[in-house]
């Protein structure tokens, strides 16, 4: 009967070490995603900050070309001293 006993005892503790042991797997799995996630975002932001050194130079040289427009609708006719007669 001891032995009964003892089983009864066993069974719910064994159960619970490893429901504890898969717990603590799962817990290291996601520190280790946490820690794989900010090493990316890490990286990402090195990354983001020397393209953004290389464009601020490239943005001293002013390439935009200065212009007048007229616009002029196709209904409308040409006055007379834009026709040239």
């Amino acid at each position: 009967m001891r032995l009964a006993l003892l089983y009864r005892l066993a069974i719910p503790l064994l159960l619970t070490i490893v429901s504890a042991s898969v717990f603590f797997r799962v817990l290291i799995l996601v520190v280790l995603a946490i820690a794989f996630s900010f090493l990316l975002l890490l990286l990402s932001r090195l990354a983001g900050n020397v393209t953004g050194k290389a464009e601020k130079t490239t943005k001293d040289v002013k390439k935009v070309i200065e212009s007048n427009y007229k616009i002029v609708d196709d209904n409308e006719e040409p006055s007379n001293s834009e026709n040239g007669s």
